[in-house]
């Protein structure tokens, strides 16, 4: 970058900046402090030595035609951004996208409290349903590959930084445990109770649904929510009403096994 001992006001150049480097012109000057403007009017303040460190001048054609070839870029992309129709869902339109949790989001799997399950510490019951498809509780018969895969695996979806990769990582059929359709079912509802046992607010939102239904309102998830068209088996919410059912009658759901809730391994 080239460095000049003068930066006057109507100056014009190239300026990089935090590895950025924009196309803009010296608009103010107030002692040592300078102000640069980009061509979309974005004013930036900056120190002299900042300044003249990233400053590359530009001949006033050459900055000129720049100019106009980011606005004409701009254009171009808002024009395309007009005329894009847009996939929405539940309150969103075309215009608007409508973000916040609801009240009850603490019985989605993807919510933030952690689950011990089956002797493992879980970021969400996420992370928990994922891992346990390839658990090492199961015993294979497969190769030492194999199984060093999975071992890989399970580490990283312990440490995924969020439900949603856990649930990406999740999607390894190679390495899932071969009875897993068979089990799936069981494996949730053992986390659910863990779930609302290893948090009490949990277990407080459960209760105050009342008798109401409860649905996974998942458009894209016709198994564990209801689905696009609302006709799915929502069995997510179904397991949610059982758990709920059990714990306002006193029903241990694992008599035989009460360290699930606890988040034990099986014995």
């Amino acid at each position: 970058m080239e460095s000049t001992d003068t930066l006057n006001v109507g100056d014009v150049g190239e300026w990089t900046h935090n590895g950025v480097t924009l196309v803009c012109a010296i608009v103010g000057k107030d002692g040592g402090e300078y102000t640069v403007e980009t061509p979309h009017g974005t004013g930036i303040k900056t120190g002299f030595v900042h300044l003249a460190r990233g400053w590359k001048a530009l001949p006033p054609a050459e900055y000129g035609r720049r100019v106009a070839q980011l606005k004409n870029k701009q254009e171009t992309t808002k024009d395309h951004m007009a005329h894009e129709v847009y996939e929405c869902h539940k309150l969103d339109t075309q215009t608007q996208v409508f973000f916040y949790e609801q009240d009850f989001y603490v019985l989605s799997n993807f919510s933030s409290f952690q689950v011990m399950h089956e002797g493992t510490l879980h970021q969400t019951s996420e992370h928990a349903y994922h891992y346990a498809k390839f658990s090492t509780h199961v015993q294979w018969k497969d190769t030492e590959e194999s199984c060093r895969a999975r071992e890989k695996l399970l580490s990283d979806i312990t440490y995924a930084k969020s439900a949603h990769e856990a649930f990406k990582l999740g999607q390894n059929k190679e390495l899932r445990r071969k009875d897993w359709e068979d089990v799936k079912e069981g494996v949730m509802m053992e986390i659910l109770w863990a779930k609302v046992h290893q948090h009490e607010y949990v277990r407080q939102k459960l209760l105050a649904t009342g008798n109401r239904e409860l649905i996974e309102d998942s458009w894209r998830d016709n198994v564990w929510g209801w689905g696009m068209d609302h006709k799915g088996r929502n069995l997510l919410g179904k397991m949610w009403m059982t758990v709920r059912e059990a714990i306002r009658n006193g029903v241990d759901l694992y008599p035989q096994r009460p360290g699930v809730a606890f988040g034990r391994v099986k014995v």
